[in-house]
Formats: C-alpha cells, sequence, structure tokens
C-alpha cells in the first residue's frame, strides 16, 4: 500500500514516479505515440525541405518507431532499419511539431 502511495505522490509532484525511469522510453512513446498519429490526420504539410509525401512517409517512420516501443512484446519482428530511420527522422525534425 505504501508502495502505490509513494509511485502516486512522486507522479503527483514531480510528473514521474522513480520507477518509471527505469522504462522510460516506453513512458515518453506512450504519451508520443497519440499525438503523432493526431498531428499526421490534422495537421496540414508544413515542412520547409521535404514534399508532402516525404513529410507524411517520415511521420508513418516515426508513428512505427513508437508504435514499436508500447507494444514492446515483438522484438523478433521488427524491421530495425525502420526503426532507427523513425527514431532519426523524430530527432531531425522535432522542430516543426507545432503550430
Amino acid at each position: 500500500m505504501f508502495k502505490k502511495l509513494k509511485i502516486w505522490w512522486q507522479r503527483r509532484t514531480q510528473g514521474y514516479a522513480n520507477e518509471d525511469l527505469y522504462d522510460m522510453n516506453r513512458i515518453i512513446a506512450r504519451v508520443t505515440l497519440p499525438m503523432l498519429k493526431a498531428y499526421r490526420n490534422i495537421t496540414p504539410v508544413k515542412h520547409a525541405t521535404m514534399t508532402e509525401y516525404e513529410w507524411l512517409e517520415a511521420l508513418d517512420n516515426m508513428i512505427y518507431t513508437f508504435e514499436v516501443y508500447v507494444k514492446d512484446d515483438d522484438w523478433p519482428n521488427v524491421n530495425f532499419k525502420r526503426l532507427r530511420k523513425g527514431l532519426k527522422q523524430f530527432g531531425e525534425n522535432f522542430e516543426y511539431f507545432g503550430w
């Protein structure tokens, strides 16, 4: 009971519990994935160096990457080349997420 209360309190006061740090990639993916999906479906294409097709393909790669981290149970069937590409594209295009 104390452990659950401690976790609740840490998340309430810090925004995360200390035990979340051991699985930070999945925690971040859980938050980011639904926003990426919504972003892809509702925002107009506005990228300085990519065409509409290239930007949507990049978003699809990013979504794939975060889906892999959220599921976290099908690693033998993961396309690691696409996974790395999605992570790289997310980092390179981070500044374009916004209005």
